[in-house]
Formats: structure tokens, C-alpha cells, sequence
């Protein structure tokens, strides 16, 4: 069975057993933010800090590396 879920997935049964585990973990805590009335609030910070992590902070790695 391992090998044919190997050959079908390209990787063992533990490896898409976690990524179900992390998939479920993410769905809780999204169901678990959408219930709180400050919702808003926490999409607006997670959306800042990708954009700060996109527009600072990976071109000062950038410069970084190159240095």
C-alpha cells in the first residue's frame, strides 16, 4: 500500500498525513478568526505585515545577499 501511495503521490503516507493535520489546523483557526467580531482587524495586521515583509524586508535581504 505505501508503495502505491507512493507512486500515486510521490511522497510516504506520513508526509500527507501531515499536510492533512496542517490543512485541518488552518481550517480551525480560520473558522475560529471569522467568529470574532474583530475580524476585520486581524485580516487588515496579517495583510500589513505581508506587505512589510514583501516590501522591506525582502529587498534588505536582497541587498544582503549581495553584499
Amino acid at each position: 500500500m505505501s508503495a502505491r501511495l507512493r507512486a500515486l503521490y510521490g511522497e510516504g503516507p506520513l508526509h500527507l498525513a501531515a499536510h492533512l493535520a496542517v490543512l485541518v489546523a488552518g481550517g480551525w483557526a480560520v473558522a475560529h478568526l471569522l467568529d470574532s467580531p474583530r475580524w476585520v482587524r486581524i485580516l487588515a495586521w496579517f495583510v500589513g505585515a505581508a506587505l512589510v515583509h514583501d516590501l522591506v524586508f525582502g529587498p534588505l535581504v536582497a541587498v544582503g545577499d549581495r553584499v
